[in-house]
């Protein structure tokens, strides 16, 4: 990736390209921009062959395109591809190497020496060309029914030939592939829908170091680290990088994904973690995670659970996080009044606030309640597993900071009967919280219906801590006191370790995840408890360094979960590694 080293000042700078490997396990090769990218991964969940590797697409659904096989002699090279962030590359021993590097964000260019190429298709595909004989030629066309695009081929340099069994009857073509051979040769593979147009192709060279540049400016700007987090603070970066596509469909902004493994999606909380560690280097993209959702906003208030380019979820929706992220946010940014992303953002969370207030209410109640787990984001944790719909001490805090980051939006921008206004519906949450969910030792959930007490071992009832010095000292305390009770060597555990429930891979019933992390880390300084936040983020970064930025982590071991290279893992550790750098500072 990048070699990094400190100038005369201390501050840290970047020099030069180094040799340093992503791994394809755990990481798809991609770029900042682009709905492609290349991964021996299938499908969620689904056994890979680490020997085979797949030009996919994100548009809707991930799926796997088209199989892409260096070969020598005929046969598949038994070697593994080295990636960087601007090259993904086989060689061999005698120096033959296949190189795929992107041009721009929907063509990919491949070129190699001593070794073919064998392209097929993985989906259903037709191939066709306007200028074939005998099946070969400079162009040719796979049309990848499922994914609704097709890719064209053009040889540059070398020579190109295709096949496919084609069915009379309905015109079906099955055994489609491609090869490219030659001493030295290049393609250039580019996605389009309708009409394909020539181009005229930079140099090979060119594409790449375009690539390297851009993923260099993108690093420095990401949030700076202590020496010892340098080389996982690269990698977070990449992630967080490669995984921005461009604007499409119901998607109108620049948007950070949350993986380009499997979850290709945007959900509507996680996107929160990924703002704050864009702001301030990359401040209008930062403000564009967080509008994603106003976009996508119902005319009830309520923000869809998750959204790609093709569909919209609202089956379920995520928490009310978007106040407390974005008090974070103006810390960061310091956005003026009439800010017009300030002013965006401002309504969308009014109607937000309203949809909760509104609809997750009964009537005559002060506190809303979940209607399901996967609402509370949490989806599966055991605070909802004896009754929904259920009120739940998070919720209620989240709508408290909601209300309150309305009234000082509102006032920064001179509407003071406004921030009157959710200033004192904020008060009366807050005195309900209280009054409704801490018995004196502990919050606790009740059922909404029925009001009956629900307790479980999990770390969710921790997240009033975020409320800071709006609690007393000894509620504070006492808070405190049950988050060190959730510490593992790596950070804090979503269930209790000693609990019955607790589950090694249990997503949200023991596992760590980066964003309940952060949001008791959040907590804990705005509460006065800034050791006792350091160390979880100390903790934290340490298992990051170790084990990258899985989904989640196991509690015990720090070993990743799930899906290897998620976003909000990789912005919540640049959050806490740049708040340990700023520690060492005071």
């Amino acid at each position: 990736m990048i070699e990094t080293g400190f100038n005369e000042s201390g501050k840290q700078s970047m020099t030069t390209l180094v040799q340093k490997s992503i791994s394809l396990e755990n990481v798809s090769f991609s770029r900042h921009g682009s709905w492609l990218s290349v991964s021996p991964l299938i499908a969620k969940f689904q056994p890979y062959d680490i020997e085979r590797y797949f030009l996919r697409c994100h548009h809707g659904d991930t799926k796997p395109v088209i199989e892409i096989t260096p070969q020598k002699g005929g046969n598949p090279v038994d070697i593994r591809p080295v990636a960087q962030p601007h090259s993904l590359k086989w060689t061999g021993k005698a120096g033959e190497f296949v190189e795929i590097i992107f041009d721009g964000t929907d063509s990919l260019r491949i070129r190699g020496k001593g070794f073919g190429l064998k392209l097929k298709p993985y989906l259903r595909t037709e191939v066709y060309s306007t200028e074939m004989s005998m099946g070969k030629g400079r162009l040719a066309t796979f049309n990848v029914l499922p994914m609704q695009r097709k890719f064209q081929i053009e040889c540059l340099k070398g020579n190109m030939s295709w096949q496919s069994v084609r069915e009379d009857e309905t015109g079906k073509e099955e055994d489609v592939e491609l090869c490219v051979a030659g001493a030295s040769w290049e393609i250039a593979i580019d996605m389009f829908t309708s009409v394909w147009l020539p181009r005229e192709r930079q140099s090979f060279e060119k594409c790449r170091d375009d690539v390297a540049a851009d993923f260099t400016h993108w690093l420095e700007g990401s949030p700076k680290s202590d020496t010892e987090y340098h080389s996982a603070r690269e990698l977070a970066a990449y992630i967080t990088w490669s995984a921005v596509v461009k604007p499409h469909g119901l998607l109108k902004r620049p948007t950070m994904l949350m993986s380009k493994n499997y979850m290709a999606k945007v959900w509507s909380w996680d996107h929160c973690f990924n703002a704050l560690a864009l702001a301030p280097a990359h401040p209008q993209l930062a403000w564009d995670q967080m509008l994603v959702m106003a976009d996508e906003q119902d005319e009830f208030g309520c923000y869809p659970d998750a959204c790609n380019d093709t569909s919209l979820i609202f089956n379920y929706t995520k928490p009310p996080i978007h106040g407390w992220t974005l008090q974070e946010m103006v810390i960061r940014l310091k956005p003026a009044a009439d800010d017009p992303n300030l002013h965006s953002l401002f309504i969308s969370l009014e109607k937000w606030t309203d949809f909760w207030l509104t609809h997750r209410r009964l009537p005559g109640a002060e506190l809303a309640h979940y209607l399901h787990g996967y609402d509370s984001g949490w989806d599966n944790c055991t605070m909802f597993d004896e009754t929904v719909p259920i009120i739940g001490p998070d919720l209620n805090t989240f709508l408290i900071i909601q209300m309150d980051c309305l009234s000082e939006i509102a006032a920064l921008m001179g509407d003071n009967d406004k921030s009157s206004s959710w200033k004192k519906k904020a008060d009366r949450m807050y005195e309900a919280l209280i009054a409704e969910l801490w018995d004196g030792g502990k919050f606790i959930a009740k059922g909404a219906m029925r009001g009956e007490i629900v307790i479980s071992d999990c770390l969710i009832y921790c997240l009033p801590i975020l409320l800071g010095k709006r609690l007393p000292g000894d509620i504070r305390e006492r808070l405190v006191a049950t988050i060190e009770r959730f510490k593992t060597p790596f950070g804090l555990a979503t269930e209790h370790p000693d609990s019955d429930k607790f589950m090694d891979d249990g997503y949200w019933r023991g596992p760590i995840w980066g964003p309940s992390t952060y949001l008791v880390f959040s907590g804990l300084m705005r509460s006065g408890y800034s050791e006792q936040a350091y160390d979880i983020a100390g903790r934290f970064c340490g298992m990051c360094k170790e084990n990258d930025f899985a989904e989640n982590h196991h509690a015990l071991t720090g070993k990743g979960l799930r899906d290897p290279g998620f976003t909000w893992t990789a912005s919540t550790f640049l959050l806490m590694a740049e708040h340990l750098r700023q520690s060492v500072k005071i």
